[in-house]
This record gives C-alpha cells, sequence and structure tokens, in this order.
C-alpha cells in the first residue's frame, strides 16, 4: 500500500509539473493523462485502503465520504479553476496541485506501514489510515480545478 499510494501521488505530481510548463498542447494532454492515471490510482488505493483498515461495519460510511469529497470536487473544481484563471494564474493551479502530491507521498512515506496489512484493525478511527484518505481524495477532488482553468483560459 505505502509503495503504490507513493507511485500514484508522484505520477500525479510530475504529470502537474509538466503539465506547468508545458510548451505545446501535445505536451499537456501528456501531462493530463499521467495526472489520470495517477489520480485513478489514488481514488483506487482510497477503497483499498478502507477495506484494510477500518472494521466493516465503518466501510459505508467512509465509502460515502470518499464520494462525498469528489462530488465537491465537481461542484467546486470548476469554480476554483475560474479564480485562477481570471488572475491569470492557471499554471499556478497545476504547481499547487504538484506541492499538494508532494505532501501526500511524503505522508505516505511518514504515515503508511510498509508491511502488507494483516488483520482489520478494531479501532473506530484510526487517525493515519484516516489521514491518508482524506489527503488522496482531496487531491482528485482538486484535480478538476486545472482542467477548468485551461479551458477557461484558451476560451478567453
Amino acid at each position: 500500500m505505502k509503495r503504490v499510494q507513493v507511485i500514484a501521488a508522484l505520477l500525479y505530481g510530475v504529470g502537474c509539473v509538466i503539465a506547468a510548463t508545458d510548451p505545446d498542447m501535445a505536451t499537456l494532454l501528456v501531462a493530463r493523462l499521467r495526472q489520470g492515471i495517477g489520480g485513478g490510482m489514488m481514488v483506487a488505493l482510497s477503497y483499498v485502503a478502507i477495506q484494510q483498515s477500518f472494521a466493516e461495519e465503518l466501510w459505508g460510511r467512509l465509502f460515502g465520504i470518499v464520494a462525498a469529497i469528489c462530488g465537491a470536487g465537481s461542484l467546486l473544481g470548476p469554480l476554483i479553476g475560474g479564480v485562477f484563471a481570471d488572475f491569470g494564474l492557471w499554471r499556478g493551479a497545476f504547481w499547487f496541485f504538484a506541492i499538494q502530491a508532494a505532501v501526500l507521498a511524503a505522508l505516505a512515506l511518514a504515515l503508511l506501514s510498509a508491511q502488507p496489512a494483516g488483520e482489520k484493525t478494531e479501532q473506530k478511527w484510526p487517525i493515519s489510515p484516516l489521514l491518508m484518505l482524506s489527503a488522496a481524495t482531496l487531491l482528485i477532488a482538486s484535480a478538476g480545478v486545472a482542467k477548468e482553468s485551461r479551458c477557461r483560459l484558451s476560451n478567453a
């Protein structure tokens, strides 16, 4: 889990850096593909982490939290992207997300165990997995900001 989470965050972060420095549309598309692969991995890992780290009776609530965060990102992403675009800082949105990806990778290194998951914990709310889950889902939820910023800039 630890290794895959770090790889996913780095894929996403590198995609953000490439998108922030893109010289042309083809490079931007490759960068966005890399972001999508890394982001998709993080979403999938969120669901795996829930099943490995939490008691089964909490799964429904936690899956709901992940869905709510993704939904909020879909609604707020275009609004936040518009703010970046209005200030002419659309590349700054990608840099912001690259920093978030670096923070997530650092948190994964610091908080996740390198050992495979054994039995599920009986703890109601383990803090470390919950922080990782929250960070990963917030990164994915905010990914729409960069896409919306780019679209608004090209339409202006």
